[in-house]
């Protein structure tokens, strides 16, 4: 599975999952599917407003075809209704948000990814290109990522790695942490370890706050890398 590592605006690698050809077709069948339903619905209307919902039509119909894409995609922060089922959406590489011109590109070139071959371009390209970029992508210097990967394969490795430590629990609320939570945790150590940096810096202290926050404890460790560390022990020893 194709994975690619962004920089965010704050100078922190994060790592994702790239959303493969099959789920991206998958979010593009859901969305027709919406399109075809939410015109059965102003064919409903027309009828029943008779001669006169003509342009009802016109104003409702035509523009829902053409630009479904690019209303979600802007407005909804890259996400369709098909990519929302998913759980996948549309990023830039540098980490950046989307701009409005690098959106209509990438709704622009869906003509020749898509329409005109029948998704047979997009799904080359996805499938060959490094980053997993159709054409509208690689023009925008975007690509589909998944929100919710699954770590399944990351897990026994980071299993095996805290084997060896204690088997003491200091923690045992950390089961309020979810597998995506901890597996966070690991990530961020592993990025201020091999630079730590103010921004990385930064991302440890925030995340400090928050697991705080969700396991209610009320006293800053002092040690907030040996703390981290300690509730991935505690996460693998009370789960393995």
């Amino acid at each position: 599975m194709q994975n690619i590592e962004i920089n965010t605006t704050q100078n922190v690698s994060i790592q994702y999952q790239l959303a493969q050809w099959w789920e991206r077709g998958i979010a593009f069948v859901i969305d027709f599917i919406v399109m075809v339903m939410a015109y059965y619905v102003i064919i409903m209307f027309t009828a029943i407003g008779g001669a006169s919902s003509e342009y009802f039509y016109i104003l409702t119909a035509l523009p829902l075809f053409l630009f479904y894409s690019l209303f979600f995609e802007i407005f909804n922060n890259g996400r369709s209704i098909g990519k929302l089922a998913l759980g996948i959406k549309v990023v830039k590489i540098d980490g950046k948000q989307p701009t409005l011109r690098e959106y209509f590109l990438r709704w622009a070139f869906r003509i020749i990814d898509i329409y005109f071959s029948a998704g047979l371009v997009a799904s080359l390209l996805i499938s060959s290109s490094r980053n997993a970029q159709r054409l509208g992508d690689s023009l925008a210097n975007t690509t589909v990522i998944k929100l919710n990967p699954s770590i399944s394969l990351d897990l026994p490795g980071l299993l095996k790695m805290h084997a060896k430590r204690s088997s003491e629990v200091t923690y045992p609320q950390v089961l309020r942490l979810s597998e995506e939570q901890v597996m966070l945790i690991d990530r961020v150590l592993k990025a201020y370890a091999k630079n730590p940096n103010q921004a990385h810096t930064e991302a440890v202290n925030r995340l400090l706050v928050k697991v705080m926050e969700k396991l209610d404890l009320q006293n800053k460790p002092p040690k907030t890398i040996k703390f981290l560390k300690t509730l991935i022990n505690d996460f693998v020893i009370l789960t393995r």
